[in-house]
């Protein structure tokens, strides 16, 4: 295995602070979308802003709108808010 997969991400305690003016939100994990837009769109519409979103695995086989919800994805990353 190549070192820049055993590279470990270590974050330091005072970084886990929570700042009284920022609201930490929960962590969500889904998989399995394959290409059903809908079904991605109802379930990240029930996030918060604060919230994480995960996505892992099987976005774009067997449905018809895999690349419609990848182009999503991106936006969403470009442009939390």
């Amino acid at each position: 295995m190549s070192n820049q997969f055993k590279q470990k991400i270590q974050v330091k305690p005072e970084e886990l602070k929570n700042d009284e003016n920022i609201k930490m939100g929960k962590h969500y994990a889904i998989s399995d979308v394959h290409g059903m837009y809908d079904a991605y769109i109802e379930a990240v519409e029930k996030l918060t802003k604060q919230d994480c979103l995960f996505i892992v695995g099987d976005v774009i086989d067997r449905g018809e709108e895999g690349i419609k919800i990848l182009l999503d994805i991106m936006e969403r990353q470009k442009n939390p808010n």
